[in-house]
């Protein structure tokens, strides 16, 4: 329906509907379930089909283990060795020259100018602080293009 009908029925500048089909489905489900939750349509009805079919009980957020905030530190606190240091600083080097091109590369596909190198300096910079941040947090995603 997201994709299909509504596009076409309101016409938007930012194509929303079709980036956020399955985020927009699995949310309105849920908030016709909570409301039938809340209306009572599944107190007469079989222990299976409650577990499976209520918000309240289901369990779903709370039983996910990999559904979690996370916090700084969270693996204690790290253990510096100078050869881990190196591996480290030539995995964010190579990191820094596959995002350089990509950047060279987006600029050339889309017809832009090129980047001038105080863009390149600044994206340089702000990739490594959120490594800073992708270790703080302990996030196995990277902060490169390839990613």
């Amino acid at each position: 329906m997201f994709v299909q009908f509504i596009p076409h029925m309101w016409k938007l500048k930012q194509p929303l509907f079709e980036q956020f089909a399955v985020l927009l489905s699995v949310g309105i489900v849920w908030a016709f379930a909570a409301l039938l939750t809340v209306a009572g349509a599944y107190q007469n009805r079989p222990l299976q089909t409650q577990f499976s079919c209520r918000v309240d009980r289901s369990g779903l957020v709370s039983g996910a283990s990999w559904i979690r905030f996370p916090y700084t530190l969270q693996w204690g606190t790290p253990n510096v060795d100078a050869g881990e240091v190196f591996l480290m600083l030539a995995a964010a080097f190579v990191s820094l020259i596959e995002s350089t091109g990509g950047f060279i590369a987006a600029t050339r596909y889309g017809s832009a100018t090129y980047c001038p190198a105080s863009f390149l300096s600044r994206s340089a910079g702000w990739m490594g602080l959120s490594m800073l941040l992708h270790g703080l947090w302990g996030t196995d995603s990277g902060a490169t293009v390839s990613v």
